[in-house]
């Protein structure tokens, strides 16, 4: 195949770095395909025109996987408000040991997720996604229900454990998304998961909170246990998701069962992924966020309930839920409205470390509104500027920063990750993910009931910055190769295509403009190193070909 010079090489001060060096064949065609400085409009090869193409998703099957998520997190979540008084009054736990009692209720849905996510993503890759969504919307709906049914602490804390065990709906919907999309369609996709789980927060707490003062009189079973009607909501709309996905959502892993044989067993396909020096950190990265997102929300919590003397915020419930209630809100309008315009101006990886930062800033920031009360005294004046002071750390640091996190991490992973083994993948970083999700809380929860003994309730906030401050040094230095593979469309790349069959890759080149005359040559001796490889490779080739085609001859005359 002939090369056009033109399409080859890219002007002397576009070429920046070269990666790493590979072997090419003769018959590679080779082009550029370098993004535009907006967001969904690549740009040709150099010298070209730029497309038009805007980032487009499948919203048909997009719509049925968001309610699932926004229907699978009600049912999880909806317990939350209510879990302290179901101990206290119906479970009849001395109130010295309800908080460590709800703590486990409360977890022990990640503690199931953990054991059995894995497993549940790699049979998703084998058999489907639908069957093991359709099967974890149904324990999830049991579940729920039966917890509301349940008469002690035992039988709520098993009906929690089947709940989560059987369900691996987070990292299976994050495959289908992965199934129909690519690039920044992918990430987009990714992103407005995380907008569900905090509209499912908002909802969750108000059915939690409101519905349990219904008045059931004279209605059996429900009379008798104000708890068990929004359980049955959170479970009904779980049944509603497994009738929309049973009749409305195709299987989007095409090739399941052909594919069977080739993807090999869980264990080796644990072996290809952990092997993978850019998956583990990602998914390192990924447990870091995990604790420290729920431990976050636990110390909030907590710090806005302690009492002004003890150096808290002195909220009562109802402003409680005033402030969780704005940082769910302005965290979905971010995802929605703003996420998609942050992702073109920054791309993927710039995006997930600002995240980081963010949180880490947020973290250390929180606490410090309580010296606004030690300074200003309580008062309506320091009232008002403790309120302004958390809707700018709140909605603005540590909302956007929760929203950008793991969603950008889980498109990350996806695109980075072979596409046989996405189930698998996903399952083993939300297995890894609960479980540092159910010990960030305890662990917090443990650090800040220290912190207030000692009259000093801030080191909880000031461990979970310096772990997001972790998370953000393990991805800051990614190789330009790592950037491309995790989809970041700020790493312009040659992208080497082969005819008919992907066998070979050459170097990977990162563009820029402030380049020099010795990287420029540096890319020409690479290519025209590669060249004389390719064809010294065509010629040994070439010599094999006839000593078998002799061999053959020779074999035909004996």
């Amino acid at each position: 195949m002939e090369r056009n010079d033109e399409e080859l090489l890219l002007p002397r001060p576009e070429v920046r770095v070269v990666q790493e060096e590979l072997s090419v064949p003769s018959d590679v065609e080779i082009t550029v395909d370098p993004p535009s400085d907006e967001g969904d409009e690549p740009l040709k090869a150099a010298g070209g025109e730029s497309s038009k193409a805007q980032v487009s998703l499948p919203w048909k099957i997009l719509v049925i996987v968001y309610g699932v998520l926004v229907g699978d997190a009600i049912a999880s979540t909806v317990i939350t408000p209510f879990v302290p008084d179901m101990c206290r009054t119906r479970f009849g736990i001395a109130e010295e040991q309800v908080g460590m009692a709800s703590g486990a209720l409360i977890g022990a849905y990640s503690l199931a997720s953990f054991a059995s996510s894995f497993y549940l993503g790699h049979l998703a890759d084998k058999y489907g996604r639908k069957l093991i969504v359709l099967s974890g919307l149904m324990s999830g709906a049991l579940g729920t229900f039966l917890f509301g049914l349940s008469p002690n602490f035992a039988l709520a804390f098993v009906s929690r454990l089947f709940a989560g065990f059987f369900n691996a709906n987070v990292p299976v919907t994050r495959a289908v998304c992965a199934d129909v999309t690519e690039g920044q369609a992918r990430i987009l996709a990714f992103a407005y998961i995380s907008a569900c789980f905090s509209l499912s927060r908002s909802v969750s707490s108000g059915i939690g909170g409101a519905f349990t003062n219904i008045d059931f009189e004279g209605v059996p079973v429900f009379e008798d246990n104000r708890f068990l009607f929004p359980c049955l909501v959170g479970g009904l709309l779980n049944f509603v998701s497994f009738l929309t996905v049973l009749f409305f959502l195709p299987e989007t892993n095409k090739g399941a069962k052909s594919a069977d044989k080739k993807k090999g067993s869980l264990r080796e396909g644990l072996k290809v992924v952990l092997k993978d020096w850019l998956m583990s950190k990602l998914i390192l990265a990924s447990c870091l966020g995990s604790f420290c997102n729920g431990g976050l929300l636990v110390a909030m919590v907590l710090f806005y309930s302690l009492a002004i003397e003890h150096h808290g915020l002195g909220f009562d419930p109802l402003r409680n839920g005033i402030a969780f209630t704005a940082f769910a809100g302005a965290g979905f309008i971010f995802q929605v409205y703003a996420f998609k315009r942050v992702l073109a101006w920054l791309g993927v990886v710039k995006m997930f470390t600002v995240s980081a930062l963010l949180l880490c800033l947020g973290s250390v920031l929180l606490p410090s509104t309580a010296f606004i009360y030690w300074i200003l005294g309580v008062n309506t004046t320091a009232t008002i500027i403790v309120w302004v002071a958390l809707t700018i750390i709140v909605c603005v640091v540590i909302a956007t920063g929760f929203m950008c996190y793991l969603s950008t991490l889980g498109a990350m992973l996806s695109n980075a990750c072979d596409d046989t083994r996405q189930g698998l993948t996903m399952g083993l970083n939300q297995s890894s993910s609960s479980l540092f999700r159910a010990l960030g809380p305890f662990i917090i929860g443990i650090v800040f009931s220290v912190g207030v003994a000692l009259d000093f309730p801030f080191f909880g906030f000031w461990i979970l910055a310096a772990l997001y401050l972790c998370s953000f040094l393990v991805l800051v230095r990614m190789s330009p190769l790592e950037r491309y593979r995790v989809g970041d469309k700020a790493a312009e790349v040659l992208v080497v295509k082969e005819d008919d069959e992907a066998a070979a890759s050459m170097e990977m080149f990162v563009i820029g403009e402030d380049d020099d005359d010795e990287l420029h040559d540096q890319y020409d001796s690479a290519f025209i190193g590669q060249k004389i490889a390719s064809q010294s490779n065509n010629t040994h080739n070439e010599a094999r070909r006839n000593e078998t085609v002799k061999e053959d001859e020779k074999v035909d005359r004996t």
